[in-house]
């Protein structure tokens, strides 16, 4: 496994990151493992996201086009 080594954490952050471990009952290391697994596993769920959200919109755009602007036809209802 890898190891990593955080250097010039604010103090206060490391109160925090010490008090969370204590909450959780686990050790300040464990503490920061899970929250860096949270990130990536976050970031990865919005890269999946995203992916899906570009193939939903390609597959719209490919079965109905571009749309013109509507602006003018609104403004131009408005006035009625």
């Amino acid at each position: 496994m890898a190891q990593i080594v955080v250097r010039n954490i604010d103090d206060d952050i490391m109160r925090g990151l010490k008090a969370l471990a204590v909450r959780e009952g686990i050790s300040t290391e464990q503490a920061v493992r899970t929250l860096i697994e949270n990130a990536v596993a976050l970031d990865r769920g919005l890269e999946s996201f995203r992916d899906a959200a570009a193939a939903a919109q390609a597959e719209l755009l490919e079965t109905y086009g571009l749309f013109d602007d509507s602006t003018h036809s609104i403004r131009k209802d408005r006035g009625r």
